[in-house]
């Protein structure tokens, strides 16, 4: 048995440790549980700064009743229970806080940092008497973390954190005090936080190295395969990171067609109003990934996702040991943006220098810090994806399901992650009305767009053609034969369109997309492709109506 990825036996171990005073086993069942405790704090609380004092203080609560605790079994629901009710007490404390007309420390004209955090210090010992010791000596070691890592910023930057986070001054008032401009003063502050961030990453991922390095654990690891190919210039990095994970751990009988045609992407299409860049990725990263590996006989452990950011160490910490151990194993790790803006492999380790061997389409080998992983700029997006275990697949079920989707993407069923993304054959409408109403944002992004759509589609022609002269659908669904056919040839078609459109507008330059010819050639393109699409579409809704039937049947 299982309770959130710790089997019952280790979870009853951590306990008995912990309750015998082992530091890193409790340390252990805070790693393993503390990114919930802060979900469940903030549900209750709404507030993600308060969930995190509303943690620490459960996680006292924790360490001095857990001697209480009599089955393991319950150990989620007894933690949810306490952070619930301190969460509780602070909603009653806060409201009753407003009513007497306390607003926290006030900062006087000339209080600066050292008097602040003197304050803080007063308001630790004031409740020494009240609380267990041991409850003040964590909480009097927090505050000494908090000096260490207030100590990281400048001091405009501490002046601004001090009047707006800790006195709570709002910035018109923060900007006057300290003769700065609004603006300046956001600036600052966010500066000043991400520094806070960056600092607080590096001290929480050096603790977890160090404590790797005293369980013994190797210290470092690399997949020697992982590496591009010769389809390292494909367009969807995310199909060709897939494969080259696949290659990498000595599969050798899939292609990058098998790959874009099981994962979804051979029949995928969206666009933005102004057919911008954001449109190559405006899917459901995790979905996707899902989806396409559990077609190709795999499962994954997917962390983040298109649009989520990399908040708390925690969240890096939790993902970093399974993704070592993936490395030891052989099997490299799928990212987002460890050199550049598109997918890559994570396929090394060092803890000596705490850092990852990274490759993509632009480098090889790299060299990426542990704690900027997911954290390369302030707004990267936070996505990694390990491989699992293999499981059985079969073609009928598999195409069964490869159809279905593609049916449901084309006919619009779908939503992007972006607002006012279109997609599938309503991609092709904006396509057409951006070039008729020259709504076209930048000549390169329809050069790349038009490239990276005719890759799908020939790539989707070749998929169905394979399927057919392999003597899978004679083998799966002879009745379904004619309606792959009939899509296979619509979809030669549709990527023909396409591929004009690309050399219409080719790269790395772009073409005059603006221009009346190109734009009147363009739309030509667009609605050959679009009539042929609709009949793909229809061709393999009928497909998958044969292959439901065996299915049903089977």
């Amino acid at each position: 048995m299982r309770i959130d990825g710790l089997r019952t036996e280790e979870l009853t171990a951590l306990i008995s440790q912990a309750r015998l005073g082992d530091r890193e086993a409790f340390g252990e069942l805070v790693r393993r549980h503390r990114a919930q405790m802060v979900m469940w704090a903030r549900r209750i609380i709404g507030d993600a700064v308060s969930a995190e004092d509303i943690v620490q203080d459960a996680l006292l609560q924790t360490l001095q009743k857990l001697n209480t605790l009599k089955d393991p079994d319950k150990f989620v629901p007894w933690l949810r229970m306490i952070v619930r009710n301190r969460a509780l007490m602070e909603l009653r404390s806060t409201a009753r806080a407003r009513s007497a007309g306390w607003t926290g420390w006030a900062m006087d004209d000339g209080m600066d940092t050292e008097q602040t955090m003197h304050l803080a210090q007063q308001e630790v010992d004031l409740r020494a008497n009240l609380v267990d010791p041991a409850d003040t000596e964590l909480k009097r070691q927090a505050l000494a973390e908090f000096e260490r890592l207030f100590e990281r910023l400048g001091e405009r930057e501490r002046a601004v954190l001090q009047a707006h986070a800790l006195a709570e001054l709002p910035i018109p008032e923060v900007a006057a005090r300290l003769g700065m401009k609004s603006g300046a003063v956001y600036t600052a502050l966010s500066r000043a936080r991400r520094k806070l961030s960056d600092a607080n990453f590096q001290a929480q991922v050096s603790q977890y190295v160090t404590g790797r390095r005293q369980r013994g654990l190797q210290q470092s690891g690399i997949v020697s395969g992982a590496r591009y190919h010769w389809f390292a210039a494909a367009h969807n990095t995310m199909a060709a990171t897939i494969l080259e994970t696949l290659l990498a751990t000595g599969v050798r009988n899939v292609s990058l067609t098998d790959v874009m045609g099981l994962s979804g992407h051979a029949f995928s299409l969206y666009a933005t109003p102004d057919i911008g860049l954001s449109s190559a990725y405006a899917f459901d990263w995790a979905k996707t990934m899902r989806f396409g590996w559990s077609n190709l006989g795999y499962s994954a452990v997917i962390f983040g996702g298109a649009g989520l950011t990399l908040r708390q160490p925690d969240e890096l910490i939790g993902a970093m040991e399974q993704m070592q151990d993936s490395i030891m194993r052989g099997t490299p790790i799928v990212a987002w943006n460890v050199a550049s803006a598109e997918f890559g492999l994570i396929c090394g380790f060092d803890d000596r220098a705490s850092e990852w061997m990274v490759t993509d389409t632009t480098v090889s080998g790299k060299r990426l810090p542990y704690d900027k992983l997911g954290r390369n700029h302030p707004d990267a997006e936070w996505f990694a994806v390990i491989p699992g275990t293999r499981h059985p697949v079969s073609w009928r079920d598999t195409l069964n399901r490869v159809f279905v989707q593609a049916v449901r993407h084309i006919r619009g069923h779908e939503k992007a992650i972006l607002p006012g993304c279109a997609v599938g054959l309503d991609a092709y409408v904006t396509w057409i009305e951006a070039f008729q109403e020259s709504k076209i944002a930048d000549p390169l992004s329809v050069a790349y767009h038009a490239a990276y759509t005719a890759e799908a589609r020939r790539n989707a022609a070749r998929f169905l053609q394979a399927r057919l002269t392999d003597g899978t659908m004679n083998n799966v669904c002879r009745e379904a034969e004619p309606a792959v056919h009939h899509a296979y040839v619509s979809y030669t078609t549709v990527a023909e369109a396409w591929a004009a459109l690309s050399r219409l507008f080719p790269l790395p330059f772009g073409g005059n997309s603006l221009g009346p010819g190109p734009a009147e050639r363009a739309v030509r393109l667009l609605e050959r492709a679009v009539a042929e699409e609709r009949q793909a579409v229809d061709a393999l809704e009928e497909a998958a109506d044969w292959l439901e039937r065996k299915v049903g049947r089977s």
